[in-house]
Parts: C-alpha cells; structure tokens; sequence
C-alpha cells in the first residue's frame, strides 16, 4: 500500500508487464494477449463475443476441423474461473447456454505439463535472482 501511495497508482506493480492491461494483475482480455504473440507459437483460437449464437460457435469450431475435447473459457480471466475441458457437442450447448460473456474456444493440447516462468530482479542488480517452474494439469 506504501508504495501505491508513494508512486500514486495502486496499479504502479502494472509496469513489469506493460504488454497487459494492468500487468497481468486483474480482468486482462486473454484474446489482446493471444494477438501479440506470433501465430508460429500460440494455439489456435476462436474468440466469440456476447451475445453469441450457440449454433454459430459450433459451426465455426466444425469448419475449424477440430474435434474434441476442447477448451472453452472466458476472455477476461480471472484464475482459471469459467474454464472448462468440453468432451462432447453437448457439453458445449450447455456451457455456452449458461454464459454471458465473450469467450474464446481452443483445442486442448494433451502436453503432459504446462510449464510457466516467474521471475523478478531487483532494478539495481544486472541478473535475475529467482526463478520459478510451476505445472498445471487438467
């Protein structure tokens, strides 16, 4: 809070991420994010906007040649809330029927890990101090 006060934005930590609405800390739109990286290395992705038509979606995820399972999540995340793996065509009717928000759809990509990288550096020092590996698994 002291530095918040003292840099005058509670959102002064955001400048370690500048590529991402507020760093990355709160309601970043995950399709903005997805555009900045080379289509070479990010997963395919279908963005649908609210309010969407149902049957449009899987039109759409069945041009796209994809079968399932599929990922379906909200744009605007929050810490994995509204992602969910669909196995079937139904399961995707139910899920979109109860949304109300701009989602994307992706294939779901069978890694075994999902490997992420954190790390931070005092502004001072020329070399990162720490590092973290973390996995995530569905």
């Amino acid at each position: 809070m002291y530095l918040g006060i003292r840099a005058r934005s509670l959102f002064f930590f955001s400048a370690s991420n500048p590529g991402i609405e507020t760093g990355g800390m709160l309601g970043e739109v995950k399709f903005d994010i997805l555009k900045k990286i080379p289509e070479a290395y990010r997963t395919p992705t279908l963005f649908f906007g609210y309010p969407f038509d149902a049957k449009n979606v899987l039109t759409q995820v069945n041009e796209a040649k994809w079968s399932y399972p599929l990922i379906f999540k909200p744009d605007i995340g929050e810490r994995g809330n509204g992602v969910e793996k669909i196995e079937s065509e139904a399961e995707a009717l139910a899920y979109l029927c109860m949304c109300s928000y701009d989602i994307l759809v992706q294939p779901f990509i069978s890694y075994p890990i999902e490997l992420g990288v954190f790390y931070y550096r005092y502004p001072q020092k020329r070399k990162v101090m720490w590092f973290q590996w973390w996995r995530k698994s569905f």
